[in-house]
């Protein structure tokens, strides 16, 4: 992900990814996988989960605007007591992984964990 793109090299041959095009790992070559910590020195592994573990307790994460159109779309459902259409976008919402909280300042959403 980025704001250019990358261009790919291989057997002379040039192929141009621009931003937001997808292309699957296996256009870079062979390559094999390791456990990050076979390779990665223990004491800074053990530094990338602690602060792994602080950033998920922290809930910084921020809803896309399709889980956001679909609070809007309940609360509307709500306001016309159409209750059957509320829970089913709640459930919508859920399965983008996160809860909904009916609050009496309005509806809050909370990542799942």
């Amino acid at each position: 992900m980025g704001k250019g793109g990358v261009t790919l090299v291989k057997d002379n041959n040039q192929q141009r990814f621009e931003a937001g095009q997808i292309f699957t790992i296996t256009e870079l070559g062979p390559y094999q996988t390791y456990p990050p910590e076979s390779i990665v020195p223990p004491d800074v592994w053990q530094r990338v989960l602690a602060a792994q573990k602080t950033l998920n307790s922290a809930n910084t994460y921020t809803p896309s605007a399709e889980v956001l159109a679909l609070v809007n779309k309940r609360q509307s459902a709500r306001a016309n007591k159409n209750w059957a259409a509320a829970d089913k976008l709640r459930d919508q919402i859920e399965a983008q992984g996160w809860n909904l909280l009916d609050t009496s300042s309005g509806p809050q959403l909370q990542p799942k964990e």
